[in-house]
């Protein structure tokens, strides 16, 4: 059967029913879609009748929102599917009016319709195929050529696999005692609230906890996206999607699966945000790693505004707040439900309270009331009511999600920090095409800080069959008498940097760069070039001795330029705090030498910014041969690949 690149479930069945059948379900569907499900939840609805089924709203309890949980953890084996739950028809106890009747536009138009509805025979029958199709495009725009399947009796009546859906389901929590609640006890939806997280490689565990949050949200919801300070501790923060990247994955999930909302995404720089001073919020998701920061959240808005309201606290890098607080709209842009904001006080141009306004458009979604963003935004200040107490959040705490399939080092929960250690020793861009080598000759460039491992990674490769060039051995030797740079560097600083014995005292010489830009560039200017060249010989060398993959390994390898050399940079991070460690530990420095060493260098970020393969020596020794084990074989694949050369 033909595959398609966006699809629509429908699911019609009792959830008590649903749940043992999820995982065959899922399968049959990710059978058939390969990149976006949308997941619509119509329990009770029939397929089978002479009268065209219509959308209804579906009470929100506690069972649905368990069901949710278990949906996401269950597509997580299929994780080439982004899988979207439609949250339009689900309605708190506190909201339940008529459904709109527009068609909601959704970001990726399913291509086809899909249902675990079952007919009598078990068969593709028809008119149940064309109310299906009808329901679909009545309820959300779809392709004009929609296809649409049932797929019973493909995921039959079959029990999930062992394990596939072993996780814990969500819990409501208040701050002070728990509240006990069953299955059919609706939810109680709230005004405005919060959420916050890293959201890097949005993921089916944060797409639980944003559908609990659009759930509990009638209004408003605030998503706060960490920024700068508060990603200097997340693990390989080099590999982290930046900042505007993460919002527009983002923006256009929570759009999608629930555009009546209106989404306010703005920059966490601290651990508070605005839950810890906007006295509109009424609630605030969290996890369970995040929920003693949820606590530390209700502290804050007690401990920091007086019984007058007035306000206590510097938002750090936004401003400070007396009175009011910052809020921010940006009448520029573009999308629907949405205001994103800056990040810099340099982005900040408040206005007076008079200039406030509210600004409302046409978007992708029902027409509801909208602010538009620009990825330049301006801001205004809106003050809020004063001689108001805050009062304490309702606290939502969502449970992780198992990851039943975590290798050795990584994290047993569904994480982001997880899946950025299984991008080491992947291919993150394309190679550079390097026509003037010879066919089926391939060069590396192996860089990375000070300390960073880099040289036992070179020997570790060199162990795999690669040649390897030290570009710190190419140096001691153009330096030695006689060296094509001995007698240019001579007579560029004196004969003053010589030992009696005429080679170059390299203690003296650094004294002399180390802190002097200028005298830094005359020596490099001359050592670079010279070094370039000692690097192709060393290439004729190795594709003499029928080497098919040569490494340069060289601290300087994109500082130099010779990233124009190779086909792909291959750079190896670690903490800065770990690489200060051993760099005391190595060289016998002092740590404020070690990092005065590394801020002379250009940072790991800025490594992996131009990298192709990312690897990192932070775990023990056998975890470090088993990435490059697998960044060299999926480098042989690579060159296999492309028989006639790079």
């Amino acid at each position: 059967m033909a595959v398609f690149r966006s699809g629509l479930l429908v699911l019609t069945a009792p959830l008590t029913s649903l749940a043992p059948r999820l995982a065959p379900i899922l399968s049959s569907a990710a059978r058939l879609v390969n990149h976006t499900l949308y997941v619509h939840l119509q329990p009770g609805m029939s397929l089978g009748g002479s009268a065209q089924p219509q959308s209804s709203p579906v009470q929100a309890t506690f069972e649905v929102i368990d069901f949710i949980t278990h949906l996401y953890a269950g597509a997580d084996v299929h994780r080439h599917l982004d899988v979207r739950i439609l949250l339009t028809n689900i309605r708190t106890k506190s909201c339940l009016p008529p459904l709109p009747t527009s068609v909601q536009n959704l970001a990726h138009p399913p291509e086809v319709v899909l249902t675990d509805f079952q007919t009598l025979d078990g068969s593709q029958y028809n008119p149940a195929k064309q109310q299906l199709e009808r329901y679909a495009t009545s309820c959300y725009s779809c392709c004009p050529q929609l296809s649409s399947v049932l797929l019973y009796p493909d995921y039959g009546p079959a029990e999930p696999p062992a394990g596939s859906l072993g996780v814990h389901l969500p819990s409501t929590i208040r701050p002070t005692s728990p509240v006990a609640r069953s299955a059919k006890q609706p939810v109680r939806g709230h005004r405005r609230g919060a959420v916050g997280g890293t959201f890097d490689r949005l993921h089916n565990a944060h797409k639980v906890l944003l559908s609990v949050a659009c759930i509990l949200a009638r209004e408003q919801l605030v998503v706060g996206v960490a920024d700068k300070e508060l990603l200097k501790s997340k693990l390989l923060p080099e590999l982290l999607q930046p900042y505007t990247e993460r919002v527009e994955h983002l923006s256009e999930f929570l759009v999608d699966i629930k555009p009546s909302l209106t989404f306010d995404i703005i920059p966490l720089l601290d651990p508070y945000g605005p839950a810890g001073s906007d006295p509109s919020l009424e609630f605030l998701v969290v996890s369970e790693e995040t929920y003693r920061g949820g606590m530390a959240v209700n502290r804050f808005r007690l401990e920091n505004v007086t019984p007058e309201g007035n306000w206590q606290r510097e938002w750090r890098g936004m401003g400070k707040a007396t009175g009011g607080c910052w809020k921010y709209r940006d009448p520029r842009g573009g999308k629907r439900g949405l205001k994103v904001v800056g990040r810099s006080k340099e982005e900040l141009v408040p206005t007076l309270p008079s200039e406030a306004s509210s600004t409302s458009g046409v978007g992708r979604g029902r027409g509801d009331r909208f602010v538009l963003v620009h990825s330049h935004p301006s801001f205004s200040l809106l003050t809020l009511p004063l001689l108001q107490d805050l009062e304490e959040l309702t606290l939502y705490q969502i449970q992780l999600l198992k990851d039943l399939n975590h290798k050795e080092n990584e994290e047993d929960k569904v994480s982001s920090s997880s899946f950025r250690q299984q991008m080491l020793g992947n291919l993150l861009r394309p190679p550079y095409k390097r026509p003037e080598l010879p066919p089926g000759f391939y060069v590396i460039g192996l860089t990375g800080i000070s300390g960073s491992g880099k040289s036992s990674v070179a020997q570790r490769l060199k162990g795999l069959g690669a040649y390897i060039i030290d570009s710190d051995h190419l140096g001691h030797r153009a330096y030695a008498p006689g060296g094509p740079a001995y007698q240019p560097v001579v007579e560029a600083f004196g004969t003053d940097i010589l030992h009696k014995d005429g080679i170059i005292n390299r203690k003296v010489l650094g004294s002399r760069v180390f802190g002097n830009k200028k005298q830094l560039k005359i020596l490099t200017d001359i050592m670079w070039p010279v070094i370039a060249k000692l690097a192709r010989e060393e290439m004729d060398q190795a594709m003499a001795e029928g080497k098919r993959v040569c490494v340069i390994d060289a601290a300087m390898l994109l500082e130099a330029g010779w990233q124009n050399m190779v086909h792909e940079v291959w750079t190896v991070v670690i903490p800065e705090t770990e690489a200060i460690r051993r760099i005391v530990e190595r060289d016998g420095l002092s740590e404020a030498a070690a990092q005065s060493r590394l801020q002379s260098q250009m940072s790991g970020q800025q490594l992996v910014d131009q990298s192709h393969v990312v690897l990192s020596t932070m775990w023990e020794p056998h975890v470090t041969q088993r990435q490059v084990e697998k960044a060299w074989a999926l480098l042989q694949k690579r060159i296999s690949e492309t028989p006639s050369g790079p």
